[in-house]
């Protein structure tokens, strides 16, 4: 059997467990081996138990094993939990005073980690000092640790991370056994990836040109791949302010993401059509902000006062009294006025539809693609199973058409309009304006070429491969 050495460092957040691990891995390379690696940790800021396991061979590693047969313990308290998942050759080097009770397992080697770490010029270079004991357990020469050293830190840091690591290959000299040492083999070039790089770089290679997120453990690297990979070959990056908003923008509500299509190709008409509930309910914050903004969609709302598709639960333009599957009472709360909320935020295209008249409704949808800027057509539609009050025969005997004569443009009259519906419902275009500016005009989007029309230059794409290369300086 060839060379199989699984290391496992384990230790709180805030430790340099990561950074040990990394180390350790890159030391493989540097070696002339092979390595997979694999990280497991809690959702903590601080603290816990978090490990990075790291298994080298000769040949390339598919996958880690359970069994390790090199630890660093940065955390003492660990120890418990961790010598069960040691092998019986193994070593365990942990920041344990001599004699403590925590050392009569024989495979435990008491090390002070910390005292040497200060001794380097600061504690919190207790994972560096480890690092040293394991690289001499491996049989990596001094030399070849500071050379990857010099890889990961610069000025006065990489000076002390050098002199903790030599202190600690300098005490693991006649302490720590030999018996995991790595065969001598040339040193390679070879790349290394984490699977969260691999998988942003496939994203950018494979034409991804809009990415959006909110920074989380385990995924903030994907995050920090793109960002940092994907603007130079035509990516545009957004960290949203949270992970519903990182959502709603690549994929939820029908306005972030009718919005987003007018940013990414400003040469579409694009149009959002959903239902009274979707729209003025779980959207309402999008629709607000939305008129608000102005983009240039038009928005066209099948209004039947119901949630239908689940079932019958009163929808934000339910009546008053209207009893639905889930209020049998009754509704009891008034309803939303959707084309009053809109003219009171400036729209410049209001209008109400009725289902039963196609010509006329048509008409109004064709006005309100032509319109620049946000147009909302609330259009009244029955829903004949859920809805037995807004049927086509009440809408029939309640609504009415603006007439001729109706002036668009009085912003007043026309909210006063928005609000009839006790006695009459008006249909037509209640208000219009055009002296607003689009949302397109004023933002300057992703620039040219628009999303759609950019390319993914193939040696670009090689490009950042070769910058994950693996050399020594």
């Amino acid at each position: 059997m060839g060379v199989d050495v699984n290391i496992r460092v384990t230790g709180g957040a805030g430790q340099g467990v990561h950074t040990a691990g990394g180390l350790l891995s890159r030391l493989a390379v540097a070696a002339g081996h092979h390595f997979h690696a694999t990280q497991d940790y809690m959702s903590r800021i601080r603290g816990g138990r978090n490990s990075y396991s790291v298994r080298i061979r000769e040949i390339p590693v598919r996958a880690g094993r359970q069994l390790a047969d090199v630890v660093l313990v940065l955390d003492p308290g660990h120890l418990p939990n961790i010598l069960s998942s040691v092998a019986t050759a193994g070593i365990v080097v942990c920041d344990l005073p001599p004699g403590d009770a925590g050392s009569a397992d024989g495979r435990v080697i008491p090390a002070p980690l910390k005292e040497l770490a200060v001794s380097a010029g600061s504690p919190i270079l207790g994972n560096i000092v480890g690092t040293g004991i394991v690289a001499h357990a491996l049989g990596i020469p001094p030399e070849t640790v500071e050379r990857v050293l010099a890889l990961e830190f610069k000025g006065d840091f990489l000076e002390k991370n050098r002199v903790a690591a030599r202190l600690g290959a300098e005490w693991a000299q006649g302490r720590v056994p030999d018996s995991f040492r790595l065969p001598e083999r040339a040193f390679q070039t070879r790349m290394i990836l984490s699977g969260n790089e691999a998988l942003s770089l496939g994203a950018v290679a494979g034409g991804c040109k809009f990415a959006v997120g909110y920074p989380m453990t385990p995924g903030s690297s994907i995050l920090l791949g793109l960002s940092v990979d994907g603007p130079a070959i035509g990516l545009v990056f957004e960290q949203a302010e949270d992970e519903i908003a990182a959502l709603n923008m690549a994929i939820g509500a029908s306005y972030a993401g009718a919005l987003a299509i007018r940013m990414a190709n400003p040469s579409l008409t694009v149009v959002v059509t959903s239902g009274d509930g979707d729209i003025y309910g779980e959207g309402g914050n999008h629709f607000v902000h939305n008129v608000r903004r102005n983009p240039d969609i038009a928005v066209f709302v099948h209004d039947n006062q119901v949630y239908g598709l689940t079932k019958g639960q009163p929808s934000p333009t339910s009546d008053p009294g209207w009893a639905g599957s889930l209020q049998r009472a009754g509704v009891i709360a008034g309803p939303f006025q959707p084309l009053a909320v809109a003219i009171a935020l400036g729209c410049g295209f209001v209008a109400r539809g009725l289902a039963a008249d196609i010509e006329f409704t048509a008409d109004l949808m064709v006005q309100a693609i032509a319109h620049k800027g946000f147009a909302l057509v609330d259009i009244l539609q029955p829903c004949v199973t859920f809805n037995k009050k807004n049927t086509y025969q009440w809408y029939g005997k309640m609504v009415y058409k603006l007439p001729p004569d109706h002036d668009a443009a009085d912003r007043v009259r026309a909210f006063e309009l928005s609000l009839e519906w006790e006695e009459r419902i008006p249909i037509g275009v209640l208000h219009r304006r055009d002296d607003r500016p689009a949302f397109e005009e004023l933002h300057p989007g992703v620039g040219d070429p628009p999303l759609h029309a950019r390319e993914t230059p193939p040696e670009a794409v090689r490009d950042l491969l070769r910058k994950r290369l693996f050399t020594l300086p």
